[in-house]
Parts: structure tokens; sequence; C-alpha cells
């Protein structure tokens, strides 16, 4: 049995990320396609998928197995591989990144329908709380309950952010409900957010009280 090598996809795909949900292109004309067409089509999994050999492989590995420096043969190619901006169908190399089962299990997009606009945080009707509580290895971890307001709901979500950068470090920050409000997940008291410059218009900035914080320069 040949085994899918980069090499062999060299040969047979040109790396164009154009279309970034099929960036692997056909060199050649062939019976089916044309040199330049995206190669690649829906899976029933709704990841795209090609043939190679006559073998079906999951496009985005493909993408790694092509362009990986350190990676030669299929079996090279890491067991779960992460599309970084939770897209599955954005499938350039430079949106891939292997990463353990459990982190991929959180570097999913958030669920439609949920009470709430944030990950991570959800509505109580009995107490008319908020509640925020991270999945760890499988395992909810309770974050906290929080007054039943729009404020009370972001700052569930900003604990829940915390949580996440705690446990995942810098590879959650894409992922957090608030990416740009560093002075949350990194830990800053109030003088510290002020010093560093975080302080902005932000839904979660807003959150914060920094009323009684005196700014001296």
């Amino acid at each position: 049995m040949i085994e899918i090598t980069k090499e062999l996809l060299h040969q047979k795909f040109s790396y164009c990320p154009i279309d970034i949900a099929r960036p692997l292109v056909h060199k050649n004309d062939s019976r089916w396609t044309k040199r330049g067409d995206p190669s690649g089509s829906i899976s029933t999994t709704s990841y795209y998928q090609i043939w190679v050999q006559g073998k079906p492989m999951l496009l985005h590995r493909a993408v790694w197995l092509y362009k990986h420096p350190g990676c030669y043969y299929r079996s090279e190619v890491p067991p779960i591989l992460d599309h970084i901006n939770m897209n599955k169908q954005d499938n350039r190399y430079e949106n891939l990144r292997p990463v353990s089962r459990n982190f991929n299990n959180f570097n999913a997009k958030k669920r439609e329908g949920g009470s709430s606009n944030y990950r991570g945080v959800h509505w109580v009707t009995r107490s008319e709380k908020w509640v925020a509580q991270i999945k760890v290895e499988g395992k909810n971890r309770h974050l906290g309950i929080f007054p039943g307001t729009p404020e009370g709901e972001v700052a569930a979500a900003l604990a829940w952010d915390r949580a996440a950068f705690e446990v995942y470090g810098p590879d959650a920050i894409p992922s957090l409900n608030f990416p740009e409000n560093k002075a949350n997940y990194m830990g800053l008291n109030e003088y510290q957010q002020l010093e560093f410059g975080f302080c902005d218009d932000s839904p979660a900035q807003q959150v914060l009280d920094l009323s009684h914080v005196v700014l001296v320069r």
C-alpha cells in the first residue's frame, strides 16, 4: 500500500490560499479537473476532503503535510489539528495548529440558541442570575454566580475568559469573549490597567469600577 507523502502532494498540487477553504489547487489537467482548479469537496462531516491515489484525506491534514517543514508522510501528521479561528472551512496552513483533544473541544464555536451571547455563561431562571462555568478535561468547573443584569452577564463572561486563559494560556486568546481586553485575562489590577493603557470603552472595561483610582503623571 502506497502511503501519501509530501512529495506526492507536491507533484499533484500547488498551495494557493486565495480560496481559504481549498488552498490546494491542481497542477495538471485530468479527466475531472483542470489545472488551477481548487481541490476538495465537502464531506459528510462538514470538513473538506480530497482524494489522493484513490484514498480520501481531510484537506486540512493534507495542507499540513504539504506545508509543514518537518512532516513528510501522512502518518506523521499530528492526530488532532485545530482550526485557530474556529472556522473548520478555513484550511490555510496559517490557521492550523496541533493541539490536545481537550483544547480542540475548548476551541469550538459557541452553540447557537443559548441564553447568553457569551461563551461559558448561562442563565438560571430559578434564581434569575447568570452563572459562569468552564469545561476542563470533560468536567465542568464552576466559576461563580453573577447578578441578573447586562453588567452581570459581562462580568460572568470576563470570569470565563480569566479561567480559559489560566488553563490554556495564550493559545486561548482568539477564543475569548473579549480577546482585546488584556487587562482582564492578564490579571492586572486597576492601577496597572491605567499604567499600561488598557482602559477603553469596551463593554468589558465598563464593568470595572475605576472611579476611585487617581492617575498621577
